[in-house]
């Protein structure tokens, strides 16, 4: 059995490093994102464009900080705080995987990302 824990472990620290090859590694063909910009974004290709684009603003002070992360079967829910400039958001993943790939991305933040 995967350990999905250490897989979303992994993706947090993609995301925190802003690094859109590592995260397009990461993703199935048929992935479905949805989060507070984007709602049930598919294919890769379109989920991998949207990465690069958020990945990419002028942004001086990012962070991704993973607090708690659970499995329960192919899913893992991974609480964090994300740092934008100034601003501390709190936010849940809940991420389904499939041989190793996330499938689909849920994610939820408790307040509004700050303007670019």
């Amino acid at each position: 059995m995967l350990d999905l824990i250490a897989k979303t472990k992994s993706y947090a620290a993609v995301v925190n490093d802003r690094n859109v090859a590592d995260a397009t590694e990461m993703f199935a063909e048929d992935i479905k994102c949805s989060d507070p910009l984007v709602s049930d974004l598919t294919p890769k290709s379109a989920v991998v464009d949207f990465y690069r684009q958020q990945f990419e603003l002028p942004i001086e002070r990012f962070e991704f900080i993973p607090r708690n992360v659970i499995q329960q079967g192919n899913t893992t829910v991974m609480e964090f705080d994300m740092v934008v400039e100034n601003k501390t958001l709190k936010g849940v993943d809940v991420i389904e995987w499939k041989d190793g790939l996330i499938v689909n991305l849920r994610a939820y933040l408790n307040g509004e990302v700050p303007a670019e």
